[in-house]
């Protein structure tokens, strides 16, 4: 299943929590499975946050959306994210 990688920085971490948890009904109907939020070197105002969809088109789809800018805007994205859709190849482990 592909993934978003959106990593940006915010201007408070709690105030961008409430908007990101406000919008998981939108990330449902466009077929998100999970989350998962990292604090990029102990800064929690500088974020990785990988997503995971049903497919590209619904991720596609999502990130083309005005509500998803909106949102980023309300949630104090005070960078130009950067974002990329992946799709795993392998896994390994130790």
């Amino acid at each position: 299943m592909p993934w978003t990688h959106v990593r940006h920085r915010v201007e408070d971490y709690s105030k961008w929590k409430d908007v990101f948890d406000s919008m998981a009904e939108f990330r449902r109907s466009h077929g998100w499975k999970g989350y998962r939020i990292y604090a990029i070197e102990g800064d929690n105002n500088h974020l990785l946050v990988m997503e995971e969809f049903e497919t590209e088109d619904q991720i596609r789809e999502a990130l083309r959306s005005d509500y998803v800018r909106e949102a980023m805007g309300r949630a104090g994205v005070s960078d130009e994210p950067d974002i990329q859709v992946v799709e795993l190849l392998e896994e390994g482990s130790a």
